[in-house]
């Protein structure tokens, strides 16, 4: 299973993520689960979008794994913006970081007490390089006092931010609650949808045919770069595509590896599915079918070879995958058709 570096010693942060990746087939690890919580990075950079980049790129330099860090800053209009990026450098203490936004806001009407939170996220692939940036924002406003609750680490500003269409305060939110709506929730689901088409297991559907001809079934030996399915038999056929039936990609298929127009006579009784490698299944459909018309002309490039197969002949060549398993649950049906 992909180990993938959430670069926080914030145990709130980790958790909001968490609650939102719970589902997905990969194991999440913070700095301190591999010992970086002590190492020392700046925030150098005047947007949370580069400063994110930034330390996604040092902490999965350091940890040699694909890594998603990110940066939030709080913004209050009426203070120009303040305290911004430097929301954890505005004060010494999340109390006075507080009290300094709450004075500088005395006596103001709601209309001056507009605010909101804003998170950058990236997700560094030390493996090729690349990075992927999403953004949240949440705005609300500055409430009149401050509402006295126990904060989570690293949610200094939250007993103070009211979200209008929730009608709460946002330290009142649950962290369900929360990620359904914060800048950090927003970021969150869009890297779980990122990292599920990206990352996680690829499925594809495949249609084959066992193509009988003189109580016979044909073969083709196979051409590939990777020396596990280098010179196999297989049955012809191949990927599904989106949108297109069954029969459709098995026609197409046939006509476009042998150069035969074929004839269906009956689908073999199972679906199959297996695991080519931990991140790719097949599912697989195979059909009984005859020749209808056509002459045999092998795909360039493709094929080394092709044959006319009995049952207990096609056993003993290197078979492709499921092809001899397919063969030997099928034995009793494949009488009617094949030697």
């Amino acid at each position: 299973m992909e180990k993938i570096l959430i670069a926080t010693t914030n145990r709130g942060k980790f958790k909001e993520f968490m609650v939102e990746f719970a589902d997905l087939p990969f194991t999440f690890v913070s700095l301190r689960d591999v010992h970086l919580d002590k190492a020392n990075i700046d925030e150098p950079f005047a947007t949370t979008e580069e400063n994110a980049i930034h330390k996604a790129r040092f902490f999965s330099h350091k940890s040699k794994l694909p890594t998603i860090a990110e940066d939030t800053g709080f913004f209050v209009k009426h203070l120009q913006g303040q305290p911004g990026i430097k929301a954890k450098r505005f004060a010494a203490t999340p109390e006075e970081r507080r009290a300094k936004i709450l004075s500088g806001l005395k006596g103001m009407p709601r209309i001056k007490r507009a605010a909101y939170f804003e998170t950058s996220a990236c997700f560094y692939n030390p493996k090729n390089d690349s990075f992927s940036v999403f953004r949240g924002r949440m705005n609300g406003l500055i409430a009149q006092k401050e509402l006295k609750i126990k904060l989570p680490e690293g949610m200094a500003y939250d007993s103070i931010f009211y979200y209008p269409p929730a009608k709460k305060m946002m330290a009142a939110m649950s962290p369900e609650e929360k990620n359904l709506i914060s800048h950090r929730g927003q970021t969150a689901a869009q890297l779980k949808y990122f990292l599920a088409r990206e990352f996680g297991p690829q499925r594809l559907v495949v249609a084959g045919a066992l193509l009988i001809k003189n109580r016979r079934f044909f073969m083709q030996k196979r051409r590939d770069p990777r020396p596990k399915f280098n010179n196999t038999w297989e049955f012809p056929g191949g990927i599904v595509e989106n949108g297109e039936q069954i029969k459709d990609a098995i026609r197409r298929e046939l006509k476009e590896e042998t150069g035969y127009c074929i004839r269906f006579v009956e689908p073999l009784p199972h679906l199959y599915n297996y695991n080519v490698t931990p991140a790719l299944q097949i599912f697989l459909y195979v059909y009984i079918c005859t020749i209808r018309s056509g002459q045999y002309h092998p795909a360039t490039g493709e094929v080394v070879g092709h044959g006319w197969f009995t049952h207990q002949k096609a056993l003993k060549q290197r078979l492709i995958s499921n092809n001899g398993r397919i063969l030997e649950e099928n034995k009793v049906l494949l009488k009617k058709y094949i030697d």
